[in-house]
């Protein structure tokens, strides 16, 4: 029998909210999490990207803060996540679902006015949502208590401790009252973060909806490999092949590509620009107003291509994305599942391809390992310099197409090859063996 949100002990200032919303029906997370959390009890969900994990929490917090106000300078909720688009992701949700409440929030992150951050403060928010070293700033200047703060979410706990923050939550967590009630979401569980939870958890309710490192079934995975290329060919080859694959796909509607490094991100948009294939870059180096443009562009259609660094990997939730290249590996192995999960969200179909050189299957191993999965793979070899042959997208015909030679099914199964010249930007410790641990 289907559980509907009616069914799950919510007010109907927050049924009535998610109905308007265009939602009826949880999801499996949603469904396990909500009443546990409103139970009060600690919780450790694992859950893969796109199972609607942030309604899973914020649906019961509005509900138990509902009732009452703050006290001055005291929230009583407080959501920490690794990233700022993240942050704001959670804040447009956070006023989704809590239209019909008198409940107020506020985002805290780096990048912004703190003069305003504290003027902000002071109007008592009932839930702030930030990242942590801003949040501690803020902390250590007096300007926030969080004594009264009962209600604690640490969301993307694996991109947390990627990102170095925990022994930033570690403090956070000295500044909080003892009575509270922490819920922990991760799509993976590193040992270090196993370690955190069963230290910080009280008799935790765990909820784990997919095996660790699973991906959505929603999403077709393939890789293409691209073999006997040279090292001063590596980007322009790369960005041929990611252009033939864009235009000779009807299906696509908009994609984001992502990329390992910063500069790789600036140049590959601007390679794509030149050929007349229109788009726009995202990373960690453009300022907090310009981020917030190009996802607003990407999100509201205006911006069909998005070219991103792995900021824009975690919590965006952006449902109609029906690609996602891997313009690079990424070189941790849990982001393959992170920067996939942009697609196939919420039930839809999604196509995620990632784009190698022979060189780099080693590591498309340990993905596979990961996520307990065999990918599709199609070799290419490229006869020809299709950088000085294909110019506009107007260009990219058949023929051109025909340049390459492809699929499994007509190419033997090629063996390994020494590779004198390596790539630079990965690292030898990549292909190197790991030892993974049975779940």
């Amino acid at each position: 029998m289907q559980t509907e949100f009616t069914h799950l002990n919510l007010p109907d200032s927050v049924t009535s909210a998610v109905r308007d919303a265009g939602y009826t029906d949880p999801t499996l997370v949603q469904k396990n999490a909500i009443p546990k959390i409103l139970e009060g009890l600690d919780l450790l969900g694992i859950a893969q990207t796109g199972t609607g994990k942030t309604a899973s929490y914020l649906l019961p917090l509005i509900s138990i803060l509902s009732t009452k106000r703050s006290r001055a300078l005291m929230p009583r909720g407080l959501i920490l996540c690794p990233t700022r688009e993240l942050a704001l992701q959670i804040s447009k949700s956070f006023k989704l679902y809590g239209k019909n409440t008198k409940l107020t929030d506020l985002t805290i992150i780096g990048g912004t006015s703190y003069k305003d951050q504290e003027r902000a403060i002071a109007r008592s928010p009932d839930v702030i949502i930030a990242t942590p070293g801003r949040l501690l700033d803020h902390c250590s200047k007096g300007k926030l208590l969080l004594s009264q703060t009962k209600s604690l979410i640490i969301d993307e706990g694996d991109r947390m401790l990627d990102m170095g923050f925990i022994p930033d939550i570690r403090k956070i967590l000295n500044l909080l009252p003892s009575n509270r009630q922490i819920m922990l979401f991760s799509a993976t569980m590193p040992a270090e973060l196993e370690t955190m939870a069963r230290q910080i958890l009280i008799n935790p309710f765990k909820i784990e909806i997919a095996p660790q490192g699973s991906t959505s079934q929603e999403i077709e995975q393939k890789v293409h490999v691209l073999e006997q290329v040279s090292k001063k060919d590596l980007f322009i080859k790369k960005s041929d092949h990611l252009l033939l694959t864009i235009n000779g796909d009807p299906k696509l509607k908009n994609s984001i590509i992502f990329c390992n490094r910063k500069k790789d991100v600036e140049n590959l948009a601007n390679f794509l620009s030149s050929r007349g294939l229109e788009n726009a870059a995202l990373h960690g180096n453009l300022t907090q107003i310009l981020r917030n443009k190009v996802l607003d562009d990407f999100s509201t259609g205006k911006t069909k291509h998005l070219i991103a660094s792995d900021v824009a990997s975690r919590g965006l939730d952006i449902p109609e994305v029906s690609h996602v290249f891997n313009f690079d590996v990424p070189i941790n192995l849990e982001d393959y599942v992170h920067r996939i999960g942009r697609t196939g969200r919420a039930g839809k179909r999604g196509k995620a391809i990632t784009i190698c050189f022979d060189r780099e299957k080693p590591i498309i191993e340990k993905i596979e390992k990961l996520i307990k999965k065999k990918l599709a793979k199609q070799y290419f070899y490229q006869k020809d310099q299709l950088a000085d042959k294909v110019g506009s997208s107007d260009h990219l015909s058949s023929k051109a197409e025909e340049k390459m030679v492809e699929s499994e099914e007509k190419l033997k199964p090629m063996s390994e090859k020494p590779w004198v010249q390596m790539d630079n930007h990965i690292p030898d410790f990549l292909l190197k063996p790991t030892t993974y641990s049975k779940n």
